[in-house]
């Protein structure tokens, strides 16, 4: 998850020839009231974060394997590959 004030976007990382690689799943989406510039923003914004948190488990599991013992983010309570 990618924030930057209030916008954000959701990425998918992975490992490719050693290096850490990251592409983005979602355009920058606004946490600002969007409901009169961009019909149906708010039904988007509500399905994305839905789904964000369907997956989050599903991802934990499936990084579980390519966890390193160094790659602990405490704040975010689970750990990814990254490069050291």
């Amino acid at each position: 998850l990618e924030l930057f004030g209030n916008v954000f976007r959701i990425h998918a990382f992975y490992l490719a020839k050693n290096k850490i690689c990251s592409e983005p799943l979602t355009p920058f989406l606004h946490l600002s009231d969007m409901r009169l510039s961009v019909p149906g923003y708010t039904e988007q914004l509500a399905r994305t974060l839905k789904a964000l948190v369907l997956t989050l488990d599903k991802l934990y599991d499936f990084y579980q394997p390519y966890r390193m013992a160094n790659a602990h983010f405490p704040s975010a309570g689970f750990q990814i590959p990254c490069h050291p």
